[in-house]
């Protein structure tokens, strides 16, 4: 996320941790935030740990990443690469059963 997003939300300090990823590895500080998506609908998480760090050059378009431990919350993730669209349920759709077997 951000760096400069957590000083001005105040967000309290959870420690620090020793992030590895693609790009490399940095020691960075981690915070406790909830995450609310209003306009989509979906359930608020009253408690996210998220680590503050830039993201790389090839990402700068990007605020942040939604890591697999806060995808695994959600009932579903769909990304379509070649429509470059996605979408997130918290819930089944009526007929999730339906579409296993097609």
């Amino acid at each position: 996320m951000i760096p400069g997003l957590f000083r001005h939300l105040l967000a309290p300090a959870a420690g620090s941790a020793q992030i590895v990823s693609a790009v490399g590895a940095a020691r960075t500080r981690l915070f406790w935030v909830s995450l609310e998506f209003t306009e989509a609908g979906l359930a608020p998480f009253p408690e996210v740990l998220v680590a503050r760090l830039p993201m790389p050059a090839a990402l700068s378009q990007f605020h942040g990443l939604l890591g697999r431990d806060l995808l695994r919350r959600f009932e579903s993730f769909e990304y379509e690469g070649r429509r470059g669209c996605y979408s997130l349920r918290d819930r089944p759709e009526v007929f999730t059963w339906l579409r296993r077997w097609l």
